[in-house]
């Protein structure tokens, strides 16, 4: 299966393509689009998120990409929750979120969409939820939809983290510290479980900002300064460099601390909440390529600090990795058995659908070709050696039988059985269906059970929290329901579900209320 993994940055459009083959990820290719080099060529009302969907359409068009494609919804327009479910089934922890983030959100559940991962821990599940404005969300949704876009996957930085650290030898208490271009993420991790997020509007471009003013340059040439030349250094450092220098390490350390400080008071939050102090803290991000940025970081906040540095990232430098990650971790995340949130379910369900590649097909025909010329061979074995010898003990088997007195077979039909098998079969077919007909006759009664439908009905629909069943009739197999809802467009879809359903005759009432369907069929 080839996958396309985008990540949709506020500098640069990243795309990571490999194949996943036998759980193994197969490097195919990557590329960047920084979009301040293209942003001329758009309007200047023109959002990121359209600009995202411009770079997106022309590589698709450009590549002929066929596939799997996944890339995250901006955070700037997600919320997330973390829940505890005191349950041991993965189907009641399910059943269970509605209920439980409700209480713990402002608004009402049919003013959201959301999507959920589900954590096993011990006996008991935990949940990381993503939400989403249902209005902002289903208007995104037809967007991409209309422009061509929509991916297989769309899902979130933090279920990417998620499902990426599941799959790894993690332990213990950590942080990954994602310094953006305009921002920066940092997710709290025990046990290879996200705890808690945050986000502050610090990143990159503030760097870029104060080195274009204070040497008078521009923003192209301070970003190149920055990727190239720019660096920090610990109060230990200062004394050992030019007076330049330290000037200029000063500048930098000035530039960054309110991000230490952000650093400083999420990781005093975490250990006064959990309880457990971190050990280390990954840095990843273009901005994580800075010369000596995890000494700096590590003297400013007594913590180890490195970066994230996966193996295996095939086809990348060492300055491009930190930069791919997040496309990186969503393509290895594929093995994983904690599944990525898809934001795409219920009615906004992808069309894609996993599809084998033809490495893996020709390797699967290869094998299944040879199977079955071993099994040829064995049948052939079995039928020279062992069936003939089967067949006659079956034969003096149905000889002794067939000579039973309760049979009432005569003898003369007894003798045909070696030369015409088949008329003795057609014999006891026919005393068989006598003895049917039989019982038949002698039971005087069924049983009739008129909740076969409302089963059949309910196996059939999935559960809705904004649609009620009001009434159910059976009478003599024909079967009348109606349902309600405070929203026409539920039951709106609902009624395109049931007509594709398993229902003899279904038939729809003719409801004037629009907020109220009734359906009648048949009892099969």
């Amino acid at each position: 299966m080839n996958i396309l993994a985008i990540d949709l940055g506020s500098y640069s459009v990243k795309f990571y393509e490999c194949r996943l083959e036998r759980k193994q990820l197969k490097y195919l290719g990557h590329r960047e689009v920084i979009i301040a080099k293209i942003r001329s060529q758009f309007a200047p009302e023109t959002t990121t998120n359209e600009i995202h969907n411009e770079i997106v359409k022309s590589y698709l068009k450009q590549s002929q990409f066929e596939g799997k494609i996944i890339y995250q919804i901006q955070e700037q327009f997600t919320s997330s929750r973390y829940l505890e479910l005191p349950v041991n089934s993965r189907k009641k922890a399910e059943q269970m979120i509605p209920f439980q983030l409700e209480e713990d959100i402002p608004y009402s559940l049919k003013d959201i969409h959301f999507t959920s991962t589900l954590i096993k821990n011990g006996e008991n599940f935990s949940a990381l939820i993503s939400i989403a404005q249902l209005d902002y969300f289903d208007n995104y949704y037809n967007y991409l939809e209309s422009s061509g876009t929509l991916p297989a996957i769309l899902t979130t930085e933090m279920g990417v983290i998620q499902s990426f650290i599941d799959q790894k030898a993690y332990s213990g208490s950590f942080c990954v510290v994602d310094i953006g271009h305009e921002t920066t993420k940092a997710y709290f991790i025990h046990n290879r479980e996200v705890i808690s997020s945050h986000l502050t509007n610090l990143g990159g471009k503030v760097l870029d900002e104060i080195i274009a003013q204070t040497y008078q340059i521009s923003i192209d040439e301070a970003i190149i300064y920055k990727h190239e030349n720019c660096f920090f250094l610990t109060e230990d450092q200062l004394d050992d460099v030019t007076g330049e220098q330290r000037e200029f390490a000063k500048l930098m350390q000035q530039a960054i601390m309110p991000l230490v400080l952000d650093l400083k008071r999420w990781e005093l939050g975490y250990r006064v909440k959990f309880g457990n102090p971190i050990d280390n803290i990954y840095i990843t991000g273009g901005s994580s390529n800075i010369n000596n940025i995890e000494n700096f970081l590590t003297s400013e906040l007594n913590i180890k600090v490195q970066k994230f540095d996966p193996p295996k990232m095939d086809g990348l430098t060492e300055m491009e990795k930190p930069q791919f990650l997040l496309s990186y971790m969503m393509s290895a995340a594929q093995r994983s058995s904690t599944l990525m949130p898809n934001f795409l379910t219920g009615k906004y369900t992808s069309g894609f659908s996993d599809s084998i590649s033809l490495h893996s097909l020709s390797f699967i025909l290869s094998r299944a070709l040879m199977l079955m010329v071993v099994l040829s061979a064995l049948m052939m074995i079995d039928r020279v050696f062992f069936l003939n010898s089967k067949n006659d003990e079956l034969d003096r088997r149905i000889t002794k039988i067939i000579k039973a007195d309760n049979l009432e077979i005569s003898r003369r039909d007894q003798r045909k059985y070696r030369r015409d098998p088949e008329s003795i079969l057609k014999l006891m077919k026919r005393k068989n269906s006598m003895v049917k007909q039989e019982v038949k006759t002698i039971q005087s009664a069924t049983e009739v059970n008129a909740t076969n439908a409302l089963v059949q009905l309910s196996e059939y629909i999935s559960r809705n929290e904004l649609v009620n069943m009001d009434f159910y009739e059976n009478k003599n197999g024909s079967v009348r329901v109606k349902f309600s809802s405070k929203e026409p467009k539920e039951l709106e879809v609902l009624k395109s579900h049931l007509k594709l359903g398993p229902f003899e005759k279904l038939e729809f009432g003719d409801d004037k209320n629009e907020n109220s369907l009734t359906i009648n069929f048949l009892d099969n």
